[in-house]
């Protein structure tokens, strides 16, 4: 019988499939390695793209803040100009009620009757003054009663004074009365 010896062939095909297992591993190792640094230049990539796209939102986002504390010094300033305009207005509105009071004083006071002080705090206003005689101080108040500018005069302090050589005995008295607010809005339309 005839022998033949397979061993070499068998080694020869064990070294082929080794060489090729080790090719088929380096060639899986390499398109690892290559996978995985695709992935990390991929994912840098995308990173990098967040970065930029968050540092352009906080380049905007700082504008905008900027922008509104602008509209808010804007308002703040609108505010104190209108404030401004109102008081101008309510001056310019009262400007005519003060001439009308003081010629409704001057018309309403009878004779005998000096007045010292006279204080005004939103429509209410206190009068001070002399007088010869208690009847003088009812006549001023008759005379605001039927007062087209003054109402709801009150007396509140009536005090005899010391006799004066030149006038006699003045009375002190202190009165408080009330302006009317519509007639001015009436007479300017």
């Amino acid at each position: 019988m005839i022998r033949i010896n397979l061993l070499p062939w068998r080694d020869a095909l064990r070294k082929q499939k080794q060489s090729e297992f080790y090719v088929g591993i380096g060639i899986s190792a390499i398109s690892a390695i290559v996978v995985v640094l695709g992935s990390l230049y991929f994912l840098n990539g995308e990173i990098q793209a967040q970065q930029d796209m968050r540092a352009k939102v906080e380049a905007k986002t700082k504008e905008l803040r900027l922008v509104t504390k602008k509209i808010r010094d804007i308002k703040k300033k609108k505010t104190v100009i209108d404030d401004k305009i109102m008081a101008i207005q309510k001056l310019q509105n009262s400007r005519q009620k003060i001439v009308h009071f003081m010629d409704e004083v001057g018309k309403v006071i009878p004779d005998s009757v000096h007045l010292t002080e006279i204080k005004q705090t939103e429509g209410q206003v206190s009068i001070k003054g002399k007088t010869q005689s208690n009847a003088r101080i009812s006549e001023l108040m008759r005379n605001i009663d039927n007062s087209a500018w003054l109402v709801a005069p009150e007396i509140s302090v009536i005090q005899m004074g010391k006799s004066n050589t030149t006038s006699g005995k003045l009375s002190d008295f202190t009165l408080t009365l009330k302006q009317r607010k519509d007639k001015t809005n009436e007479e300017d339309q």
